[in-house]
């Protein structure tokens, strides 16, 4: 990729020169690779494939380690400071269950302008 740049640069570089207006062509026709330099690195690549599995296993063990280690923590906390948790008000929801089935119903009234049945998904409009 820094040859095609360079050979970019180049052709920028000759034609801001004085006199510099000549044709430099900046086309490349390919790029090659010689055998040797591809068998070395993949020779290099499956040598260290095994290392890599190892790797991939020590970072799950350490994720396992860093959950397992952070409920023990939570556990200690919740047994530590357990006066203090129930203590705490219950939460309270601003409506109960049959305060929303009736919203619901009169919503679903004044929506449509045709009764309601309720069903274990909602309601819906008997026609």
């Amino acid at each position: 990729m820094k040859d095609v740049v360079r050979d970019a640069e180049k052709k920028n570089a000759a034609n801001a020169l004085p006199g510099g207006n000549k044709e430099v062509s900046a086309v490349i026709k390919s790029r090659t690779i010689p055998l040797t330099v591809i068998s070395f690195f993949n020779k290099k690549i499956i040598k260290l494939q095994p290392h890599i599995a190892e790797v991939i296993a020590a970072e799950a063990v350490a994720k396992l380690d860093r959950r397992t280690e952070m409920e023990a923590t939570r556990a200690q906390n919740v047994l530590l400071h357990a006066d203090e948790i129930a203590t705490r008000p219950k939460k309270e929801w601003f409506q109960d269950k049959n305060d929303k089935q009736v919203i619901e119903r009169a919503f679903c009234q004044k929506m449509y302008q045709a009764p309601c049945e309720n069903t274990t998904h909602g309601y819906y409009i008997h026609c």
